[in-house]
């Protein structure tokens, strides 16, 4: 494998999704090159900064998801063009309700 090859699959190699063959070509090729080693370490990097992120957020109140299904089903049916304006105006309740008002 070449180093652009390697570099189109680091996501999938990281992420366990390649076959056993081709995850040991890629380990391979990592071992022998500087350069997709660095940018796999990156890339790992990154990944597991963005895995403890995620995983240190507070989670939802107890009976929040609970509360927001009642809700929900207590809405009235909706014909099909409306209801994704119906759940994005849910949302933005919720956003603001729990996160606050919208940057944008």
């Amino acid at each position: 494998m070449d180093c652009q090859e390697v570099k189109s699959v680091l996501n999938p190699h990281l992420d366990g999704e390649l076959s056993h063959a081709d995850a040991a070509a890629i380990a391979a090729h990592l071992s022998a090159c500087d350069g997709c080693r660095r940018s796999y370490e990156e890339l790992r990097l990154v990944s597991t900064l963005i895995r403890t992120e995620l995983t240190a957020r507070e989670t939802a109140a107890p009976g929040l998801v609970a509360k927001v299904m009642r809700a929900i089903a207590e809405l009235p049916p909706a014909a099909p063009s409306e209801r994704a304006s119906l759940r994005r105006t849910a949302w933005r309740r919720l956003r603001r309700r729990w996160i606050g008002p919208s940057t944008r």
